[in-house]
């Protein structure tokens, strides 16, 4: 998708941004240590929250989990990762002894470290999904700044009915 966005549109790849959480935060990292096979690079930024690595245990993917635990090398992206402190609890029935959420986290920020990534690492004090807008939010205002005055204000009222919607002129 991203190269026919290229294709039709201005972008700025190095500025772009993956995001996923749970499953999708699994498939980001994937994404991730996969992109330096590739010579289109389309994102600069990525964004794990909570990535479900023990779900891997649980699902007929045709994956090996423990590859997601093997050192990847030089990385030349920017990576969020994301957390809630009080989400282990939310999925205790599916770890199997196997490395809780919070758990995985901590062992993926580490290898990032250990290999000079520049990674930010930050846990909020919620449930596996609760932290997302607060998340979204402060990351989208510091990765995305807006750099000019903005002044734009509108107001419109909205009448509804059973069968319509109208938008007064």
């Amino acid at each position: 998708l991203m190269p026919y966005l290229g294709e039709n549109y201005s972008i700025d790849y190095t500025n772009s941004t993956l995001y996923g959480h749970s499953n999708g935060g699994v498939f980001t990292h994937e994404a991730l240590f996969q992109s330096d096979l590739y010579e289109n690079q389309p994102f600069g930024n990525y964004i794990i929250g909570s990535p479900a690595f023990w779900n891997l245990y649980h699902e007929e993917l045709g994956v090996d989990p423990e590859d997601y635990s093997n050192d990847y090398g030089y990385l030349d992206k920017k990576v969020f990762l994301c957390g809630g402190t009080l989400e282990d609890s939310d999925y205790s029935e599916y770890y199997n002894g196997h490395d809780t959420t919070l758990e995985g986290l901590e062992k993926l920020n580490q290898r990032l470290e250990s290999h000079n990534a520049n990674v930010t690492y930050q846990l909020y004090h919620t449930h596996h999904y609760q932290y997302i807008p607060e998340m979204l939010t402060a990351y989208l205002k510091q990765t995305y700044p807006v750099t000019f005055p903005v002044s734009v204000f509108f107001s419109f009222r909205i009448s509804c009915t059973a069968n319509s919607v109208r938008l007064p002129s």
